[in-house]
């Protein structure tokens, strides 16, 4: 997969992440896995949470321009990690819903 491609993978996967998190937190009550969480409470969680997020994309994005391969690795390895962190995100969700 070319760059742009996982950056833009990679950021729908974060979005899916931060929105499923805020749907399964705010409207359902399930508990954040996050110690974060728990010391900052739900709106400065997701603050700091974006600020890590943009902080470490803006890194691999000039970490890709200096040598694509590096980059794409970490790219690969963020989309397959957030990857897991969406699927367990539903499976949580479901599990609450369902019962």
């Amino acid at each position: 997969m070319n760059t742009n491609k996982l950056f833009y993978t990679l950021l729908i996967l974060i979005t899916l992440d931060f929105v499923i998190s805020a749907i399964g937190i705010g409207f359902f009550g399930i508990t954040e896995g996050n110690p974060l969480y728990n010391l900052l409470g739900f709106t400065n969680f997701f603050i700091v949470k974006l600020i890590a997020t943009l902080i470490a994309i803006t890194f691999l994005w000039y970490l890709q321009t200096d040598n694509v391969k590096i980059g794409n690795v970490g790219l690969n390895v963020l989309c397959v990690l957030y990857g897991i962190v969406f699927i367990n995100n539903i499976i949580i969700l479901g599990c609450d819903l369902i019962g």
